[in-house]
């Protein structure tokens, strides 16, 4: 949703004064504030193989792109080449965790898509205090390879990229090879948007039994050009 611009703001101030013109039902308006980010500039993310460093592609063109970057990610200067573990079996039970080796514990985590939603796998590797989340797509069909735009919950606490199903495996393969040394470094910069409010609308009924209650519930979006209600009205 396009929130704090001025479509969406339109659209509260519409669905409002729709409401109080054409029913009697009690309109509230309430606003509660949402503190978010941005990056500062493009996420870096540096790969290295056997010796081989390699600079990973960003790009907001998910076809071209190796990685791509979180919503909520919070920022990380790592500049250091640091060692990865990969968690077996999708990273959604704790056992998967616990069987992990090394310890997830300090490390940058490497977490195939599948089995248990993004915000799950996230929870997990703080859980198991893992310094770094890089989850990867899983390849199970032709719309499955590239990097995806996903967002972790707002508490999230951990510096994430969602990879391409190529390099994800690329670095499993290269941990589960006993042969093979793999780490990354990588550097997301972000800056604090100041916060601003969000509106929620409330309309009730000035009749009826209160302990006969029915909610209807339903979301406005609206694109940042255009004021008004894109869908879900």
């Amino acid at each position: 949703r396009a929130i704090n611009t001025k479509g969406f703001n339109r659209t509260i101030d519409y669905i409002a004064d729709y409401l109080s013109i054409n029913t009697n039902y009690y309109i509230n308006k309430t606003y509660f504030p949402i503190r978010t980010f941005q990056l500062a500039n493009n996420p870096i993310l540096l790969t290295s193989i056997n010796g081989v460093i390699i600079n990973r592609t960003y790009s907001t063109d998910l076809t071209k792109a190796e990685f791509f970057h979180i919503q909520y990610s919070t920022a990380i200067n790592l500049t250091d080449f640091t060692a990865l573990t990969v968690i077996p079996n999708g990273g959604c039970l704790d056992e998967d965790w616990l069987s992990a080796n090394p310890s997830p514990m300090g490390r940058i985590v490497l977490v195939k898509r599948g089995l248990c939603d993004f915000i799950q796998k996230a929870a997990f590797a703080t859980t198991y205090q893992a310094k770094t989340l890089l989850l990867y797509n899983d390849g199970a069909s032709s719309d499955r390879n590239n990097p995806i735009f996903i967002s972790l919950d707002r508490s999230n606490e951990l510096p994430a990229l969602f990879l391409s199903f190529d390099l994800g495996q690329e670095l499993a393969n290269a941990f589960l090879n006993s042969t093979s040394n793999a780490s990354v470094c990588l550097i997301i910069d972000l800056v604090n948007i100041p916060p601003f409010p969000v509106a929620n609308i409330c309309a009730d009924t000035p009749t009826g039994d209160i302990t006969q209650t029915i909610i209807v519930g339903s979301h406005s979006d609206s694109v940042p050009d255009g004021p008004g209600i894109n869908d879900n009205g």
